[in-house]
């Protein structure tokens, strides 16, 4: 599965890249990491999760949007939320879970950084959520 990872303060990106390089640096490596969520045009039709902040620029004004246009690149994409202050209306399906973060809690990098080094190959939305209960998972009928 290919993993992206967006977050626009370059400090919490690299927080997050190190703890995963720690336990597995050639799956740091293998990880796209990005503080542009522009840059992520290169989506393809890949297994892939995508791994993003709450987005904050004129193009793309939250995660709904960024993660609707992941969603039209890509419509099997897994798109989950890691973010102080994550969106609390949805655009439907476009958003498949909130990974919670909280300010300055090294521990919540550390949670993320465990999702990443988990074996997520044939991963949905519902087995992130068995193996890491603090995941919320969007439930859309």
């Amino acid at each position: 599965m290919k993993i992206v990872v967006v977050q626009q303060m370059q400090s919490h990106l690299n927080k997050i890249r190190d703890f995963v390089a720690k336990k597995n640096s050639s799956l740091a490596d293998d990880i796209f990491w990005t503080n542009d969520p522009l840059s992520v045009g290169l989506v393809s039709r890949e297994e892939v999760l995508v791994i993003s902040g709450n987005v904050f620029n004129s193009r793309l004004n939250n995660a709904n949007v960024f993660g609707a246009r992941i969603k039209e690149m890509n419509p099997e994409a897994l798109f989950f939320v890691f973010s102080l202050e994550p969106p609390y209306a949805f655009i439907p399906r476009a958003i498949d879970g909130i990974i919670p973060k909280r300010l300055f809690r090294d521990e919540d990098y550390k949670y993320l950084a465990e999702i990443l080094l988990s074996d997520l190959k044939g991963a949905t939305p519902q087995k992130i959520k068995e193996k890491f209960p603090q995941v919320r998972i969007i439930e859309w009928k």
